[in-house]
């Protein structure tokens, strides 16, 4: 039988880590350390890759859309179309260049750096927007911080009545950042494997440790999730033998042809008497 199904996740690390500060943070950090030292390490097995969201041209469909939406607008409001002689025709190209940056920049690729060592699978995501975008976002955030504490020193509240969602905006933008996330398998906490060839990935079914920070008391506690190795390029057969070098020889490989024919680990997993573990962060 698998070992992993009752090898225990928690470590005293994380929940020392945990004890010390119990916020979302906590987990990025702790994770992304891992990262970096995987990284640095000249024995791991490094590669990157990116992901399309949705179908084929699906960027380029919308932000296309979002671009001459306007356009049809205030054609529909002029009766014809407009030509580049029409009064309203400078309005309407220039007011789809927003929803065309929002929109192109919203459906960016998803980027994935994977790193695997003689114990981990650690993975780095991340949409490909550019940082500058967010910086610019926080100068205007503030700008029109400033803008509206002016209108209020200037009129007073009654500024909020015909610009509080904008000022709304405004203070929300102010932290605006790209999103990062880290994963974490260890190569003890693995349940199963499935491999699906036509899209060339490696579903991974594991154990992991995590904590509730809502709760009280607050918990620390062992889940399940699966994680997928998205191989881009890469020659899968490498991936597998690396994983494969480092788990346990029990643990169950499953291959599949297509995404349609994956098998449910979740439900599979109810055939096996496994047992999550779970303490409050001040009796562990």
């Amino acid at each position: 039988m698998n070992p992993n199904f009752t090898k225990e996740q928690i470590t005293a690390e994380f929940t020392k880590l945990v004890k010390t500060n119990p916020k979302k943070e906590t987990l990025l950090k702790y994770r992304s350390k891992i990262y970096s030292q995987i990284s640095s390490s000249p024995d791991s097995l490094k590669f990157d890759t990116k992901l399309s969201l949705g179908f084929y041209k699906l960027r380029e469909c919308f932000s296309l859309a979002a671009f001459v939406f306007p356009y049809f607008l205030l054609s529909i409001f002029e009766g014809k179309l407009l030509s580049p002689n029409s009064e309203h025709f400078n309005l309407a190209i220039s007011s789809g260049i927003l929803p065309l940056l929002f929109v192109w920049f919203g459906f960016a690729e998803k980027c994935y750096y994977y790193r695997l060592d003689k114990k981990h699978i650690s993975t780095y995501e991340h949409q490909d927007q550019p940082l500058i975008i967010f910086s610019i976002l926080r100068y205007i955030a503030w700008f029109g911080v400033g803008i509206c504490i002016i209108a209020v020193l200037w009129i007073g509240p009654m500024a909020f009545v015909g610009a509080g969602g904008s000022a709304l905006l405004a203070f929300k933008l102010i932290n605006a950042k790209r999103e990062e996330v880290y994963w974490l398998i260890n190569y003890d906490g693995i349940l199963f494997i499935e491999e699906v060839e036509k899209e060339n990935k490696i579903n991974i079914t594991h154990k992991f440790q995590t904590f509730t920070s809502k709760t009280t008391p607050k918990m620390i506690k062992e889940e399940i999730f699966i994680d997928t190795i998205w191989c881009g390029n890469q020659d899968r057969n490498i991936i597998m033998q690396h994983i494969k070098n480092n788990i346990d020889e029990n643990v169950e490989i499953f291959s599949t042809d297509k995404e349609e024919n994956e098998i449910n680990f979740f439900e599979k997993i109810k055939d096996y008497n496994l047992t999550l573990k779970e303490y409050s962060i001040d009796e562990y």
